[in-house]
């Protein structure tokens, strides 16, 4: 969005300067243009760095910078259309009416027109200079994700959303399509609930989500674990995934909303496994209404988790820890399906 908007007023000033010539007339929508452009260029280069130094403060002072440059193009371009169509001093309006000042009533119409399309980043610069501390504070805290953001829905949105529920109910032109239907919970012999192949399925086909990169700067403490209640603290135990720092919480923190996939079991014989950008694929052909379990040692790496294994399949483990991706011989034959991130570990 930067170079696109440096690049635009770029091209205005350079058409500005050309079009100006020796009238001295054009130092306004010169200056504003130039102004614009620099602000552009130059935001775009802070901006980058208070992202990459997770800098709030920082975004926030070139924030300010950024909506001076938008105000700047804004008014450049209404000035230079002003110096540009620039007609005779008077003309006659139909014979019997005084002379009008078409350039005067033209300039007030585009500066009018130039407030208007600015108003927004007006406002926002009021907002970042002139609010009260209280709430410049709230919205600082926001960015920094410690308070929740209410939802703002503009007219726009409420129109969008609104022209989006008549066409959800109507059936002019809808064609009903649905994901095909891969997995579903049933009683399991292992461990109450699991999940079954609700198809027949190949090896390395997509079974479901599985953990990816950024799950991970979801993690939660070991420390924040020790002052929940017993009950959450079972729930962790049995479904969240665990590293030496900490566990991946589900979405929202919310136990009561876990998607089917939060649901598959353990077997020292899995016919699921995960690909190279987490997600959980088979690993053998499934057939339909076959429960689909995968080796815990896949992604568990808390060293302190401890499991009871009641898979009861030949050679099985008895004892699942989340030390067993260490296992030189456990790593040599399930290497190729284990999760991206301990496939990169060094033991």
């Amino acid at each position: 969005m930067y170079t696109i908007l440096a690049a635009l007023s770029g091209a205005l000033l350079a058409i500005c300067v050309t079009d100006a010539k020796d009238d001295y007339t054009y130092f306004w929508p010169i200056g504003l243009l130039f102004v614009s452009i620099y602000s552009f260029i130059k935001g775009a280069e802070k901006f980058t760095d208070a992202l990459d130094e997770d800098d709030v403060d920082k975004y926030l002072s070139w924030l300010l910078v950024y909506n001076l440059g938008t105000i700047c193009l804004f008014f450049g371009v209404a000035t230079f259309l002003i110096m540009h169509f620039k007609p005779d001093p008077k003309i006659e309006f139909l014979g019997s009416l005084p002379f009008l000042y078409i350039h005067d009533f033209a300039y007030y119409i585009f500066l009018l027109l130039a407030s208007c399309a600015s108003f927004k980043w007006v406002k926002d610069s009021c907002f970042l200079l002139f609010q009260s501390e209280e709430e410049y504070e709230q919205y600082r805290r926001e960015l920094l994700g410690e308070v929740n953001i209410e939802p703002d829905h503009d007219r726009f949105m409420k129109l969008h959303k609104w022209i989006r529920k008549i066409l959800k109910n109507s059936t002019i032109g809808m064609t009903l399509k649905f994901r095909d239907i891969l997995i579903e919970l049933k009683p399991s012999s292992i461990d109450g609930v699991g999940v079954f192949a609700a198809r027949n399925l190949n090896q390395g086909d997509f079974v479901a989500e599985g953990l990816h990169e950024e799950d991970y700067r979801t993690l939660v403490p070991w420390s924040a674990y020790l002052q929940l209640d017993d009950s959450t603290k079972k729930k962790i135990d049995g479904f969240c995934v665990g590293t030496p720092e900490g566990f991946i919480p589900p979405g929202n923190n919310d136990f009561n909303r876990l998607s089917v996939d939060w649901y598959f079991n353990h077997s020292c014989k899995g016919n699921l496994g995960f690909n190279d950008e987490g997600d959980f694929i088979a690993t053998k052909n499934v057939k339909l209404g076959e429960e689909l379990t995968y080796d815990y040692g896949l992604v568990e790496s808390n060293p302190n988790f401890r499991m009871e294994c009641k898979c009861r399949v030949v050679n099985c483990r008895k004892m699942i820890t989340g030390n067993d991706w260490k296992n030189p011989e456990f790593r040599e034959r399930h290497l190729k399906y284990m999760l991206p991130k301990l496939r990169r570990e060094q033991i």
